[in-house]
């Protein structure tokens, strides 16, 4: 079971024997956890305005910049995962999952998000994939 505290911005893991211990400290306001398909933790961040999961060794990392006061998140199918904000009172689906009809043959083609981190050294000719097909 894992637990935040909102006034000490740290997340606690808590043992079945009722043992709890300090898994990460450096949140500013956490509200809620989420636990995603690799076992991180999903954190939201009401007062900083973004995201963070936690690995298994407990190491904090911001992943994305949500509007401010998103209070709750959860992850459900593919991976996607829904927010809710608390002062707009909206509830949001971050899409992580795509799939798109293709118009020549008709199978679904899967779409995937890239990261804005600096990517390695492009693989030699013989080992490229296809680029994709660019969605219009």
């Amino acid at each position: 079971l894992y637990a935040t505290s909102s006034s000490e911005g740290a997340v606690y893991k808590i043992t079945a024997m009722g043992e709890m211990t300090l898994f990460a400290r450096g949140l500013s306001t956490p509200s809620d956890l989420a636990m995603d398909e690799k076992g991180h933790l999903i954190v939201t961040n009401f007062g900083q305005g973004v995201l963070s999961h936690i690995t298994k060794t407990g190491q904090l990392k911001t992943f994305a910049i949500v509007p401010k006061e998103t209070i709750a998140a959860e992850i459900v199918e593919h991976g996607n995962l829904l927010i809710v904000n608390w002062d707009n009172h909206y509830l949001m689906k971050i899409t992580t999952f795509l799939r798109v009809k293709c118009p020549h043959c008709d199978q679904m083609i899967p779409i995937q998000l890239r990261s804005s981190r600096k990517s390695p050294a492009p693989a030699p000719r013989s080992q490229q994939k296809p680029a994709p097909i660019p969605v219009i």
